[in-house]
């Protein structure tokens, strides 16, 4: 599945109050997905967030009740049994299940 950058998902980059949060993702009333990147912290930080947030995003984390939050993040982070594609400017991403052998 792809999903993709001002039609699915819009990215924000702003200061935060404080370095307490590198970033979050929140849903959106018409299905789209808003995504808030702390530019407190150092770029390779905020693309290492805009990343993991871009996970949940593609694997539907925000509208799935059937998993704990642990397990969300786990996914995100890149441990699961998903392989994920990003478009060097973040205007898409891509999300396919592997096999499991």
């Amino acid at each position: 599945m792809k999903l993709y950058r001002d039609v699915d998902y819009f990215i924000y980059f702003e200061d935060f109050p404080c370095m307490g949060t590198r970033g979050f993702v929140g849903s959106n009333v018409d299905g789209t997905s808003s995504i808030y990147i702390n530019t407190l912290y150092c770029e390779p930080k905020q693309q290492e967030c805009l990343r993991h947030e871009l996970r949940h995003v593609a694997l539907n984390h925000l509208w799935r009740d059937d998993m704990e939050v642990e397990d969300k993040e786990r996914e995100a982070d890149g441990t699961s049994s998903h392989s994920f594609q990003f478009a060097k400017d973040y205007s898409w991403v891509e999300v396919t299940a592997q096999a499991r052998v």
